[in-house]
């Protein structure tokens, strides 16, 4: 493991924490945001961007599966929040990120509001009073008259 000790993996939570604002999605921007951390840590030319990125998708993998285990788990040996040794310090890090906490949804709704859509019985209500003989809404005493060319116009 090239970020092998605990204060070059502690170091290496806390620089890229630091420069989040780097990593910002637009093409080769975590390259650069990479090579930025391993400058600060002393490790260009030891490391990879692409190493560094393993381990920081390696520790955040490890972070999500402690915060929230799987049910019947954290019995089974696997290190969880309590036992694993930078549980703290990724919280810290990224465990006020959207992607890790979802905003919590609140219905605005009334209680009391209706449930499904009350379009279904005003349809059913339209459908009661069409023509029982035609199947045909019952008409308005309006009636269309054709224009020049033949087409229907609705009379005003």
């Amino acid at each position: 493991m090239f970020i092998g000790t605990k204060e070059q993996t502690a170091d290496f939570i806390k620089i890229r924490g630091e420069n989040d604002h780097l990593f910002t999605g637009v093409k080769n921007s975590a390259t650069v945001g990479w090579r930025t951390i391993l400058e600060k840590m002393g490790l260009q030319g030891k490391v990879t961007p692409l190493q560094a990125k393993k381990k920081w998708d390696n520790l955040k993998k490890r972070y999500k599966d402690c915060k929230y285990p799987g049910s019947g788990e954290g019995v089974s040996g696997k290190p969880n929040a309590v036992t694993w040794p930078w549980f703290g310090l990724m919280d810290e890090v990224i465990g006020q990120r959207p992607s890790i906490r979802p905003a919590v949804l609140i219905s605005s709704l009334p209680e009391d509001t209706p449930g499904p859509s009350t379009a279904v019985g005003d349809q059913n209500e339209r459908e009661e009073e069409t023509d029982e003989e035609g199947g045909q809404p019952p008409t308005t005493g309006r009636k269309r008259r054709g224009d020049q060319r033949g087409h229907a116009v609705k009379a005003s």
